[in-house]
């Protein structure tokens, strides 16, 4: 089963389900909320790919800021829309839109005026997302082409972060879970379609210079990093733990 659909057919769910979340994973989201939470300060818009439900549309909109959530599976973005309606979005801020990433920048591109200029636009890649595509490298190609701020949150490859992400689709009772490393990073597997890689440094840093883009690492929690192109966003983090 390709990518697509395994998350078309709602055994991707899985993954976003609460109790399925050991300690670290749980430690893991908070320091991303956070960190997202501080790099939001200096824009209007945000731009989720692979939102799936609008994971931080709450968060954007009760900050006063626009939304667009991108993703490829048709029912996550209507339940997302759905939820919006029910807690009285204003609608003019906020959209859904059924989008592969390897398409992110003609998506952003067509929802102007909305995601208005580049620069106030903050991509985020929730949850190791971008690690769960099927595409990798023709979405960077598209992130980059977006020339926005981003951030790429994912997992270590260390070991702690390994057992981790074992303890974690286990839990999500995913069968027949297979662990490797690859050129992009380490990579978990499951006979139900599971495909998730958590990036090598070196393997990231290296596409993102192959079309000069920097790309800075700040840590998640014990097991997650985060990547980003904006030095204000590692300024702002610095300052935070100082």
């Amino acid at each position: 089963m390709k990518t697509h659909g395994f998350y078309q057919s709602g055994l991707g769910t899985k993954l976003i389900c609460e109790d399925n979340y050991p300690e670290q994973i749980h430690h893991y989201l908070l320091a991303e909320k956070a960190l997202f939470n501080l790099a939001l300060e200096d824009h209007r818009v945000v731009t989720e790919v692979g939102c799936m439900q609008g994971r931080y549309l709450d968060v954007v909109l009760k900050k006063g800021r626009q939304y667009l959530g991108i993703d490829v599976v048709e029912t996550y973005l209507q339940e997302g829309a759905l939820i919006a309606r029910q807690k009285s979005y204003d609608d003019h801020r906020y959209e859904f839109r059924q989008v592969d990433a390897c398409c992110l920048d003609q998506a952003i591109e067509d929802a102007k005026p909305f995601a208005a200029l580049s620069e106030d636009n903050l991509i985020i890649y929730p949850f190791n997302s971008m690690g769960n595509m099927s595409q990798i490298e023709l979405a960077i190609d598209s992130l980059i082409k977006t020339k926005s701020p981003f951030l790429i949150c994912t997992y270590k490859t260390s070991a702690e972060s390994t057992l981790a992400r074992f303890d974690y689709y286990h839990r999500c009772r995913y069968q027949q879970l297979t662990c490797g490393t690859d050129a992009m990073g380490v990579r978990f597997t499951s006979s139900e379609g599971l495909n998730s890689v958590a990036f090598d440094r070196n393997w990231i840093t290296s596409k993102f210079l192959d079309q000069q883009v920097n790309l800075y690492p700040l840590p998640l929690s014990t097991i997650g990093v985060v990547y980003t192109n904006s030095q204000t966003i590692v300024q702002r983090t610095r300052e935070c733990l100082l």
